[in-house]
């Protein structure tokens, strides 16, 4: 305090008093220097100020903020459980949904196929229309087998995200005529079950959008570890993908597909970043944290 006074003439701060009652308060206290014509100290003058009020709205407001913090971190953490559960639940029904497609639809279908096989030894008339039958029913067959695998990607449940993601860029080629040059690190992915159906569904949706509107038909999709995170790049080098319409769902603005596949990933820790160059290609960046263990079983 001397030292302040000495120097700036002034000095404000806050000690502690107490009242009549002998109960302790705070108080703020604002000392300052008098001098003469000759600029020689000659008094000082002390005003004090209760601030005991000042004090406990203080502490008021930072239990509120401590509170709301409190409030923040439960209210993120059930979030992440409930994009977890929803996601693996979505994933459940997908499962679900492709094995209904096999065990019923795609066995109706051969049923028929081999009815048909065998009415043609019999028939020789409409053999040409039987053939044709037998070509829709051909047609059918793949068309249930490739819904019951973009629905439930075997690689995925059995092999993990490399294998799926590489499965997935077969897919793009014979379904959309994209080709998708994979790159892998082939190091290990300690993704749980959630984490990794979200960036397997988020690196379709990328593709899809490519496909939609990158005006190219070539695209790169990387999956790599760095120490603590995958990273999953889906870069092309058109120029369509940078749309309004694309660029309002990818932020989330609107959409229900990369919209909702983005918030998911966010409650899951990870993040979606978009780097756009316009007539120069887009790239999005997908990154999840990986840890050694996860309560969920591994993919």
């Amino acid at each position: 305090m001397w030292d302040a006074l000495q120097e700036t003439g002034k000095w404000r701060g806050e000690i502690w008093n107490r009242r009549k009652t002998g109960e302790p308060y705070p108080e703020r206290l604002s000392v300052s220097t008098v001098k003469d014509n000759c600029g020689e100290v000659t008094h000082y003058v002390g005003i004090f100020s209760d601030i005991t009020k000042h004090k406990l709205a203080e502490s008021a407001l930072r239990d509120a903020h401590e509170s709301l913090e409190k409030r923040v971190i439960e209210r993120t953490a059930q979030l992440r459980r409930l994009a977890v559960e929803s996601t693996l639940a979505e994933e459940r029904e997908r499962q679900a949904i492709a094995r209904d497609l096999h065990d019923n639809l795609g066995q109706i279908l051969h049923v028929v196929k081999i009815k048909l096989d065998t009415l043609a030894k019999t028939d020789t008339v409409g053999d040409a229309r039987l053939r044709e039958l037998n070509d829709l029913i051909a047609d059918s067959s793949q068309m249930v087998r490739s819904l019951t695998s973009q629905l439930s990607p075997p690689a995925l449940k059995n092999l993990g995200l490399g294998a799926a993601l590489n499965w997935l860029a077969e897919e793009m080629k014979k379904t959309y005529g994209l080709n998708v040059a994979v790159y892998d690190d082939d190091t290990p992915k300690p993704l749980s079950k959630a984490q990794a159906a979200i960036l397997f569904r988020a690196a379709r949706e990328l593709l899809i959008n490519v496909v939609k509107h990158a005006e190219t038909d070539m695209a790169q999709l990387s999956i790599t570890t760095a120490p603590w995170q995958l990273v999953i790049v889906v870069a092309d080098n058109g120029t369509g993908i940078l749309d309004a319409n694309f660029l309002e769902t990818a932020q989330g603005r609107k959409g229900f597909g990369l919209a909702s596949v983005r918030e998911r990933i966010q409650f899951l820790g990870g993040t979606i970043e978009i780097h756009a160059n316009p007539g120069g290609g887009t790239a999005v960046i997908m990154q999840m944290p990986i840890e050694p263990h996860h309560a969920e079983a591994k993919t």
